[in-house]
């Protein structure tokens, strides 16, 4: 039965392909839009070099917008192919609309530049509704909506692959994405330069999910941020129920608020974190990598084999700088290992500050390699702290300490009961003081 049925789907698969058509602008239609107006289910819309300055609306069936680049694989007639709405107009680049069943549209080698969604209008360059969206070596640029700057989807199934956005924005949320009740993977694609149009908290971030899973791989965030409001989060989340992983990716040169933001009644929602095998460098930060306190979710949040080197304060004035994590009492699994934290430099604490020994407490931060990093020590101690730490045994453990600035480790955020780092390498005199282990270290309520 099994063998029967996938022999149906080859050849009613292949019955399609045989009676796909290619549509080419603007050798046989005038403008896109025709194109696509008189296309059947499965054609292609194949368009030529040039600018053309319209408001897309994609057909209810399941179409290929692509350049000549989907022919030739010559990746300089992706940005001679360019989609633009007329001048002075309020709307998007291309509009899809929700059919009957879970239409494809695939858009492959395309510039879309310049658009502008205002008032209740969302996705500044393309919005698209209960489809299969397959975005491909296209390139998204300069355009703006009040939701999802570049892109908005709501119960799609998008894939994103070696495409750019820049200079995108937002008014609301999302200033490169906002993706609602999506599966989103996102795989070698840039997203550069983007900005928020409003000083609105709910806006200052690049990717807002809300519902659904998104997976971020081999791709780089930079030079997101700016004075006023102080930094830019990388991700924030809506509702219950999320997979977020960003892997392999490059953030760098960034001006950070929070990379993860919390939902603003403060309960962590996210159902799985996996932050693993990134490289964050030189980026200002105002806040945290990734806090939260007093979350009741059962969720898992795993931060593994990522470099964090050469990241700094925010330079603004008036702010009090934290770096990577600051975690309390929680019941939320998360575990920080086998990371590299070099050359950072901040004002509270160059690492984390972690825990509250008296609540629960499920954080495993173990394995890292600590080299070389500083505070300024505007709280507690004074000369700074690489790592505050109030936990029981068992928590921070297996870790390496070289060439703290100040201190390597203090009994940080609870005076009592006594907090423990055992089994751990400290390298020099920087690490809590110990007869046996750290004859020269400082003298801190912390048990090593």
């Amino acid at each position: 039965m099994k063998v029967g049925y996938l022999l149906v789907t080859i050849v009613f698969t292949a019955l399609n392909f045989l009676h796909a058509e290619i549509l080419r602008v603007p050798d046989d239609f005038t403008s896109v839009q025709t194109a696509l107006d008189s296309s059947a289910s499965g054609d292609t819309v194949l368009i030529g070099p040039g600018e053309y300055v319209q408001s897309l609306n994609a057909p209810m069936h399941d179409v290929t917008i692509a350049s000549d680049y989907i022919v030739s694989g010559d990746t300089t007639q992706i940005m001679e192919c360019i989609l633009r709405p007329p001048p002075g107009s309020v709307g998007r680049n291309l509009f899809a609309s929700q059919g009957i069943g879970l239409l494809r549209i695939q858009i492959v080698g395309v510039s879309f530049i310049g658009s502008m969604s205002g008032g209740e209008i969302v996705g500044g360059g393309i919005a698209v509704y209960g489809r299969v969206l397959l975005l491909d070596h296209c390139s998204i640029d300069s355009t703006y909506g009040n939701f999802g700057g570049g892109l908005y989807a709501d119960s799609c199934d998008v894939t994103v692959s070696d495409c750019r956005f820049r200079s995108t924005s937002a008014w609301e949320r999302g200033i490169v994405g906002y993706f609602q009740n999506c599966d989103v993977h996102m795989e070698q694609t840039l997203l550069s330069n983007g900005f928020p149009t409003a000083p609105n908290p709910s806006g200052e971030n690049v990717l807002m999910i809300d519902g659904g899973n998104i997976l971020v791989r081999r791709s780089i965030i930079e030079g997101f941020g700016w004075d006023d409001p102080p930094g830019v989060t990388g991700i924030r989340q809506l509702g219950a129920g999320t997979r977020i992983v960003f892997a392999d990716c490059d953030i760098r040169g960034n001006r950070i608020h929070n990379f993860f933001r919390l939902p603003e009644e403060g309960l962590l929602q996210f159902s799985q974190i996996r932050f693993d095998s990134n490289r964050v460098v030189e980026n200002e930060i105002q806040h945290d990598l990734f806090s939260y306190f007093d979350a009741d979710t059962g969720s898992t949040c795993l931060f593994r084999n990522n470099s964090f080197v050469s990241n700094h304060r925010l330079s603004v004035e008036g702010f009090v700088s934290r770096m990577f994590f600051t975690v309390g009492a929680n019941s939320q699994f998360t575990e920080v290992s086998r990371n590299m934290f070099v050359d950072n430099e901040s004002q509270e604490n160059s690492v984390a500050a972690i825990g509250s020994p008296a609540d629960s407490f499920e954080l495993k931060f173990h394995n890292n390699y600590i080299f070389n990093n500083a505070c300024e020590g505007f709280a507690n101690p004074p000369g700074g702290v690489t790592m505050l730490v109030s936990v029981p045994a068992g928590v921070v453990y297996h870790n390496v300490y070289s060439q703290s600035v100040g201190y390597a480790a203090f009994q940080g955020l609870h005076s009592s009961p006594p907090s423990f780092a055992p089994y751990n390498y400290w390298g020099d005199s920087t690490g809590p003081k110990q007869e046996d282990e750290n004859p020269f270290g400082p003298e801190t309520a912390l048990r090593i």
